[in-house]
């Protein structure tokens, strides 16, 4: 995964800043960013997606409970050590 955004959205799961939840449809929406829920300022009754993650599902990088996987602890360990 070389994309920008995806491994952005990682490392942000990562952090644990950020709580998402995965739809049925496979939607990755933010929960809660830094404890603060965070809503659509359109629709305040929607969560907002996290721009650039629904890849990250589909490569088996986080699981169906926004979990980061064994695969995607990997990418961020590469990514880590080849971005120095």
């Amino acid at each position: 995964m070389s994309k920008p955004a995806p491994m952005q959205a990682l490392r942000l799961i990562a952090s644990g800043r950020v709580i998402i939840e995965v739809t049925p449809e496979g939607d990755i929406l933010i929960d809660r960013f830094d404890g603060k829920r965070v809503r659509d300022p359109d629709h305040p009754d929607c969560k907002m997606g996290l721009a650039g993650a629904w890849p990250l599902l589909a490569a088996g990088m986080i699981d169906e409970f926004g979990v980061i996987t064994e695969a995607g602890r990997l990418a961020l360990s590469e990514r880590e050590g080849g971005e120095r």
